[in-house]
This record gives structure tokens, C-alpha cells and sequence, in this order.
């Protein structure tokens, strides 16, 4: 019994995570905005077309530990100078990159030993690299490991990478963003069109449902801060457009 009895409780979580598909269903997420776009341009909501697609990586360069009063510098074998190039090499390609709305960072260092008199003998980086364009990004990281790659061989260092994770750009339902657009547009609410740079849950809904999303200005223009801010008033002004919009005299297959 007691086991028969733990089978229905395991059978009802897997029921779980698998979502009720509606086909009048829709998903609509409320963010603030991540940048100062919206504030900058005098409009209170951001409508999003495509959510960036991101790869994460790391990129190991080991090279051999010595003390720091080496000078004989052609047989140090630096992890952490090498690393440096391709630090500084990100920051260039994101410049060349960014008019297709790709960016990448370096986001995380490791360093070994990682003493005050000891030469890195094994330095790794954590790259995030996002985009709207699939093909920009898998181009932007196989560019960055063929460099990686050539300045650890210039320098006599192992050079090897690893993929911590990949997502696709996502792309927001046409017609109900559109449709969501217009009548907001109806109602006085400034907005603007513009895409995500940061991944939100709207990504992973729309593999289910029909999906839209929206920011609200923020002033500060940071995000995951302390400083993080939101234009009450916007906020204000899209509450009261979606009790409308979503208080049962509106259909939203009207016009589609």
C-alpha cells in the first residue's frame, strides 16, 4: 500500500511541469527595463521582439607556476598574461559586433595559485556572449576560441574550452505583441519597440503559449542592483490599461 501510495504522489509531480496548453491561453511578462532606453526616449513601455540567444563557455590556458623573480622571461609560461589578451580581445569584438546585437563578457576569473609571489600557472575564463542573431553568436565564439587558441601556442601554453551552456534567441508571438502595441497605443501609452538582451521566462513560455513581452522604463538604468529603479507612474498607467484590456470585455482574437 504504502508503495502503491508513493507511485500516485510521484505520477501527480510529473504532471507538474507539463503545462495546460490552451489554445486561447496567453503569456504576457511585466519586467523593468535593463538600460535607460526607454527613459532616455521619453516612452514608458518597451514591447520586445526577440529575447538574445546566449552562449557561456569557459577557456582554460595552463601554463607552469615559478616564482615571480623569474627574469628569464622567455621560458615563463604566464597563464594570466595570456588570459589578458583574450580579455581585452571580448571587449574589441563586442565593439565590432555590437551594430549586430551581439556582446560578449568576461564575467568570471579564475586564477591558480593565485599568490602574491608565485607566476599563474593556470588561468580560466568565463565568457557570456548574447545576441539576436544565432548565426552572429556562433560566430562571434568560434572567432574568440580560434584567438584563444593562437595565443596560447604563441606563448608555449595548453589551451582548451568547454560549453557551459547555450540557448537560442526567442522570438515573441507576432500578431498578440503587435496586437498589444496598437492597443495600448489606443489607450495613450507610449511605447517602444526593442529586444531583450537578458533571458526571462517569457523564452521558455513561448515554447507553450502565445507570448509577449513588456518593459517599464527605468530611470537608474541598472538592473540586479541596489540601484535598480522603475517609473511608478508607467507602471501605474500599464495597470490600469491591462484591467481593461484583460477585464473580460476584451478579446484578444478579435483582430486575429
Amino acid at each position: 500500500l504504502r508503495a502503491s501510495l508513493r507511485k500516485k504522489q510521484y505520477e501527480k509531480l510529473s504532471e507538474i511541469s507539463k503545462p495546460v496548453i490552451d489554445e486561447k491561453a496567453r503569456f504576457i511578462e511585466v519586467h523593468v527595463d535593463q538600460s535607460r532606453v526607454l527613459t532616455n526616449s521619453g516612452v514608458d513601455i518597451g514591447v520586445v521582439g526577440t529575447i538574445a540567444g546566449q552562449k557561456r563557455l569557459t577557456l582554460l590556458f595552463n601554463g607552469s607556476t615559478g616564482h615571480s623573480s623569474l627574469m628569464d622571461l622567455n621560458s615563463r609560461k604566464d597563464s594570466l598574461q595570456c588570459a589578458s589578451h583574450v580579455i581585452v580581445k571580448v571587449g574589441e569584438m563586442s565593439q565590432t559586433y555590437n551594430a549586430s546585437g551581439i556582446v560578449g563578457t568576461v564575467t568570471r576569473i579564475t586564477n591558480e595559485p593565485n599568490v602574491t609571489n608565485m607566476i599563474p600557472g593556470s588561468t580560466e575564463l568565463f565568457v557570456d556572449i548574447r545576441g539576436t542573431e544565432k548565426v552572429g553568436v556562433e560566430r562571434y565564439r568560434s572567432e574568440l576560441i580560434s584567438f584563444s587558441s593562437r595565443q596560447a601556442k604563441k606563448r608555449n601554453l595548453s589551451f582548451s574550452w568547454n560549453s557551459v551552456s547555450e540557448y537560442d534567441p526567442a522570438v515573441m508571438h507576432r500578431d498578440f505583441t503587435n496586437l498589444l502595441e496598437e492597443e495600448m497605443t489606443k489607450a495613450g501609452i507610449a511605447s517602444l519597440r526593442m529586444n531583450s538582451m537578458a533571458w526571462h521566462d517569457s523564452a521558455e513560455a513561448a515554447k507553450f503559449y502565445k507570448t509577449s513581452l513588456l518593459f517599464v522604463a527605468n530611470p537608474a538604468g541598472v538592473s540586479h542592483s541596489p540601484f535598480e529603479q522603475m517609473d511608478m507612474d508607467a507602471f501605474r498607467r500599464l495597470l490600469v490599461f491591462f484591467l481593461s484590456f484583460l477585464g473580460g470585455t476584451h478579446d484578444p482574437d478579435k483582430k486575429r
